[in-house]
């Protein structure tokens, strides 16, 4: 006696695998954007001054782990930006001097930077900073301050798309002020549990495939 396996069966089954992993797929994969404020491009500078005063912009996420941030900025035109050092924090309010988040004091960092915009008045960079842990993050509203501490060549961060039109500068204290700066955030979004619609998509595959291996058991075998 042998065990056959119907082209049928075989072919159903295929199928209900495939669909399986999609669905499980869909639940564990997540986009690597986080959040973003785009950089405003215009002739000359849209920007802020980011080393006196210091700046700080808001951002809302759901629960995540945050892997990289990148932002956009430009030197005078006549200066290299040889000199950038970069102090980067994460603040959980700006009450006062402010609360920098746990974790969330990155300090002088090292960075990759990239021509990005250019334009006939100023060459505009992107920059980005890659943790080297992922930092979780819970679901909420925090502060992204970015602090340029070169002391030979003044940088500007440049303004950015799409936030909610508040910033803060550090003047002894966080004062708000109108205007949106520009960063992305990129990391992996928490899932705590599968979306329902994917968690029937397995249950359902899962339930056929048994009942196609009841139906095989029962009805395949054939004399050899």
């Amino acid at each position: 006696m042998k065990m056959l396996f119907p082209t049928y069966f075989k072919k159903r089954a295929v199928g209900l695998i495939a669909i399986s992993l999609f669905a499980m797929s869909e639940v564990s994969e997540a986009s690597p954007l986080l959040y973003e404020q785009s950089p405003v491009i215009v002739p000359g500078v849209e920007a802020l001054q980011a080393d006196n005063p210091f700046w700080a912009d808001d951002f809302t996420i759901g629960h995540s782990t945050l892997d990289r941030i990148i932002w956009w900025g430009a030197n005078l035109p006549d200066n290299t930006g040889s000199a950038d050092n970069f102090v980067i924090q994460l603040y959980s309010d700006l009450q006062g001097t402010g609360t920098v988040l746990n974790n969330g004091d990155f300090g002088s960092v090292a960075f990759d930077k990239s021509a990005s915009i250019l334009n006939s008045d100023v060459p505009y960079y992107q920059y980005q900073f890659t943790l080297s842990t992922p930092l979780e993050l819970l679901a909420g509203t925090y502060y992204l301050s970015i602090q340029s501490h070169n002391q030979i060549d003044p940088w500007f961060w440049l303004n950015g798309n799409s936030g909610n039109g508040a910033v803060s500068y550090l003047d002894g204290s966080w004062q708000p002020t109108a205007g949106d700066l520009s960063f992305r955030l990129e990391g992996n979004a928490i899932q705590n549990v599968p979306e329902p619609d994917s968690t029937m998509l397995i249950l359902a595959g899962l339930g056929m495939l048994t009942i196609l291996s009841i139906r095989m058991g029962r009805g395949s075998k054939v004399r050899a």
